[in-house]
């Protein structure tokens, strides 16, 4: 969750890329994320780098699919 916030562009990337690549990392613990998972959201949508921006797609798709 961290590499979310960072100033480094590609950890911002990879963060979400890895976020996108494990559907079932959360499991039945979702719940307690969804916070954090907000968060990242937010700050991803607004990302100045359109390839965060493509993985924010790319890890949105994954949460909707798990709800």
């Amino acid at each position: 969750f961290e590499c979310c916030k960072s100033e480094n562009e590609q950890h911002r990337e990879a963060a979400l890329e890895i976020f996108s690549n494990l559907p079932t990392m959360f499991g039945d613990s979702l719940s307690r994320y969804i916070s954090v998972l907000k968060e990242i959201f937010q700050k991803s949508l607004v990302d100045p780098s359109p390839k965060v921006f493509f993985f924010f797609f790319s890890f949105f798709h994954f949460f909707f699919k798990l709800i």
